[in-house]
Order: C-alpha cells, then sequence, then structure tokens
C-alpha cells in the first residue's frame, strides 16, 4: 500500500495535526501472506514490515498461527490473515487451537476452476499429522489430509470456535486418489461455529466436521470433558465444489457434529457423496448436487432438506437415519426406512412416512403435527409399518382457497351464491366487491356447497356485472 501524509490521534481521540512526513496507511488484514519469486513472504498489515520469510507456505502459515496464538492468548482476540493471489502448497496441516482466526483469499478468478489465492494440497508428498475416521458412513476409515485444522485445545477448551475460511481455492491431484484419502480444505475437530464461505474446491473436498459422540472419541478426550460439546452451528454457504474423479466427499458432517447450515452451495459435483450427514439439525437449503454417485447420504436424525437442485446422479438422497423432512424435488431416493418425511410437490401424490406411537406395530416415536396449506382434499389414506401416504385425486377439493368469481344480477335476489369446491365448510370466508354493482353487501357465509353474499337491496340486473374475489379456508 502506498505511503501517505496521515493524521496522528491520541488515545482519547484528539488529533495533534498531520504529520510532516511520510506514514503508511495500514491495511485492512492484520497480515498478508504472498509469494516473491520462490520464498513467501509474511506482511504485517498494520506496520508494513516483512515478519516471516520461508520457502514453504505451511511452514510460515503454521509459524504465523504460533505467534498470534502466543500474543493474543490471554485475551482470545483473533486475527485475520489474507492471501495474496498465488499458489501455495501444504505438505502438513496448518493447525489453530487457541485464539480463533480468519483466513481470507482474492476469492473467485478467472474462468472455470481457476482463482485468486489457490492451496494446492500435496498429499502424496504429505509430511504432516493426517486423521483416520469414517467420513461417509461405510464402516472404513479415510485418511484426512486437511490444509487448516481448527481443533479443540490440550485442556479440552474450544478457544478457536467462530473461525472463518473465505475465498479460497482447495485443489490437489486427483488423479491418483482411490477413495480412502480425503485431502480436504478444511477440518474442524470438534469445534464450533465455523463460517466456510465462498470458497471453490476443484479434485478436493471443501470440509469435514467431527463431532462429540462418546462412542467416537478417545480415551483422553473424553477424560477432557469434550463429550457433547463443540461442532455445532458451522455454516457452509455459496461455496463451489467440482470433486472431478467421484472418490471424495465434498462436506461431511460426521460423529454427531450437529445443528449446521448448508446454505446456496453450487455445483456440488462429482463427488462419491456430495454431502454426507451423521449429525442431527442439519438445515440444507438451495444448493446444487450434480453428477454425484450419491447427492446426500444421512444417517442420522431430524435434519431438513429443502429446495435442493439434483441432476445426473446415481441417487440423489439415500436416507439411512430417522425423523428427518425432506421438502424438494429429489426422484431418486434410496432408503429401507419409513421413518421419515418426504413431501414433494408433484400434481396428484404426497408421500409422507415417519415414526409415531403404534401400540398394534409395538412402535415408539415422535408425534408431528402436519399442515397442508393450499392442496387439494386428501382422498386417499394408507398407513402399515409406520408408513403414512396421502393421495390426492380429486383437485378440485380445497383445504383453502383464493379465487375470483364473476356473476349476473337479476334485480331482485339479495342473496347471490356460488359454489365453492372447498372439502368442507369454509370456516373463514372473505369476500372483497370488485365491480360497482357488486358493492354494497351487508355480510357472507358459507356452507358445505355454496358461499352466500347477503345484500339488503338486490344488486342491479346485468350480464357478468358483479365479480368477487374471496380468500375461503376450512
Amino acid at each position: 500500500m502506498k505511503n501517505e501524509y496521515v493524521n496522528i490521534y491520541t488515545a482519547n481521540g484528539r488529533s495533534l495535526g498531520a504529520t510532516n512526513e511520510w506514514q503508511r496507511v495500514p491495511d485492512a488484514f492484520d497480515y498478508i501472506i504472498f509469494r516473491d519469486g520462490n520464498v513467501v513472504k509474511t506482511k504485517n498489515g498494520r506496520t508494513g514490515k516483512i515478519e516471516f520469510k520461508n520457502t514453504r507456505a505451511d511452514n510460515l502459515v503454521q509459524q504465523l498461527v504460533s505467534k498470534l496464538e502466543e500474543e493474543r492468548f490471554s485475551s482470545h482476540r483473533g486475527a485475520t490473515i489474507a492471501f495474496d493471489y498465488g499458489l501455495y502448497t501444504f505438505k502438513k496441516p496448518v493447525v489453530v487451537k487457541k485464539i480463533p482466526l480468519h483466513f481470507v483469499g482474492q476469492g473467485l478468478g478467472g474462468s472455470g476452476h481457476q482463482i485468486g489465492s489457490t492451496i494446492i494440497i500435496d498429499w502424496e508428498n504429505w509430511e504432516g499429522d493426517t486423521w483416520s475416521y469414517d467420513v461417509d458412513g461405510d464402516g472404513a476409515e479415510e485418511t484426512i489430509y486437511p490444509a487448516f485444522v481448527f481443533q479443540y485445545d490440550d485442556d479440552g477448551t474450544l478457544y478457536a470456535n467462530t473461525s472463518r475460511v473465505d475465498g479460497l481455492m482447495f485443489t490437489t491431484d486427483a488423479a491418483s486418489l482411490t477413495g480412502s484419502e480425503q485431502p480436504v480444505g478444511v477440518f474442524a475437530d470438534i469445534v464450533g461455529n465455523l463460517r466456510i464461505l465462498n470458497n471453490k474446491a476443484f479434485g478436493a473436498s471443501l470440509a469435514f466436521f467431527r463431532g462429540s459422540l462418546e462412542g467416537g472419541l478417545t480415551e483422553e478426550e473424553i477424560n477432557l470433558g469434550l463429550v457433547g460439546k463443540g461442532s455445532y452451528y458451522n455454516k457452509i454457504a455459496f461455496n463451489d465444489l467440482d470433486g472431478v474423479s467421484k472418490k471424495l466427499i465434498g462436506i461431511s458432517f460426521f460423529n454427531g457434529a450437529n445443528e449446521a447450515i448448508v446454505l446456496g452451495n453450487s455445483n456440488v459435483a462429482n463427488y462419491d457423496i456430495g454431502l454426507y450427514i451423521q449429525g442431527d439439525g442439519i438445515r440444507v437449503m438451495g444448493n446444487s448436487f450434480e453428477g454425484n454417485t450419491t447427492g446426500i447420504k444421512i444417517n442420522y436424525a431430524f435434519s431438513f432438506i429443502i429446495n435442493n437442485r439434483y441432476e445426473g446422479n446415481t441417487t440423489d438422497i439415500e436416507v439411512n437415519g430417522f425423523n428427518n423432512i425432506i421438502f424438494d424435488l429429489a426422484k431418486k431416493i434410496s432408503t429401507t426406512r419409513t421413518d421419515f418425511i418426504h413431501i414433494t410437490p408433484e400434481l396428484h401424490t404426497i408421500d409422507l412416512s415417519y415414526y409415531w406411537y403404534d401400540s398394534a406395530l409395538g412402535t415408539d416415536g415422535y408425534w408431528m403435527d402436519i399442515i397442508f396449506d393450499r392442496f387439494a382434499k386428501l382422498e386417499a389414506i394408507t398407513r402399515s409399518s409406520g408408513k403414512l401416504q396421502l393421495v390426492r385425486t380429486d383437485t378440485s377439493k380445497y383445504l383453502r382457497k383464493e379465487g375470483s368469481v364473476t356473476l349476473s344480477g337479476d334485480g331482485t335476489s339479495t342473496t347471490i351464491q356460488f359454489e365453492h369446491g372447498m372439502q368442507s365448510t369454509p370456516q373463514t370466508v372473505i369476500v372483497i366487491p370488485n365491480s360497482l354493482d357488486a358493492a354494497g353487501f351487508k355480510h357472507a357465509y358459507a356452507d358445505d356447497t355454496y358461499v352466500y353474499i347477503v345484500y339488503d337491496t338486490a344488486p342491479p340486473s346485468g350480464t357478468d356485472n358483479l365479480k368477487y374475489s374471496y380468500i375461503l379456508i376450512v
């Protein structure tokens, strides 16, 4: 950044006037990481001084993180670290434990998979720690090669909560992947409130979140009191993912990583599994799953899948958990379970399946209130082995209806009526006159067949001179 004349202020805000020498205007970031030929450097965003140099980007970033953790741990004050345009190879993870950090890149640029700030995960020449967990629910452990790890501290405290990764690209050599290796941009290890936003994964996984279910913790982690802690309220939004090889998992919530939001991620494409869920309360909304072996795989409970796009997946959604709600246009659903809800806006059929208490079946579950608004009358209801299927065949029968009607006055009738076609007698009847001749009625009511509009004086005779709008609710 160029130098400028700047005002100097005291701590109480009093100006001491403009300097008579050039002073550096601070950058917006605490630190900037950039390439200078074959050397990676770290510039202090406030002073402009180069503080670290290294031929290895991963070593340099970890050196900076360790410095910040030591300086800011007592106040738990975070920092923002920006990556300038360039390629940065990681052969070991950058681990954050003691303060929240915000890593930010240059964002998407160029065309195709190009991006301003690219981190290459060199898993084939990896020198650092790896983690082995079942991140896709197949019963076998995969080896995780992460660029960034946000992890609980040695005392079990989650100081790295609220960290953020924004505007970076993660890539690797996907040609040699077999499926047991999972190079990933971000690994959140029992840490919550992370925001993973506006990134690109190309030939790599984007983010894995490990929860804190007791069955998946080590004895040491249990002794640290980590059972039930962390991995809550993560946000993964507006990223672009292309797995290239169909050997990877795009995003994974495993071992009870709960209560996250997956929102507006485009082109979650060409993965073995686009999104894996082994946690509860995951909200998945407005994403696009294309060309995956499985778009979404659900192995746990209470997730809410709404308004996503599916194209060219072998299976759109695989459901192995219970009490999940799916409300979108997924067509290819693979499941052997009946204890979930699937609502699709098809013209004549609404399929719903869920757990409830049924003494005859000896099944304990959960009561759910299901409200149908603007749906036609449900003509057939079947239920067996925990499955409820509601089918509407008569699209002229409604629970709620909004519309308009045009009638003709005869000059003598003080009550005007029309057939409403509702499932039963409407309890709410709202009628609005839309023509001059229709105005001035006293009130309106309905029975099980008709709506009645009552006048003191008959409206004038005419053809199509009485026009009304109405809202009817059973």
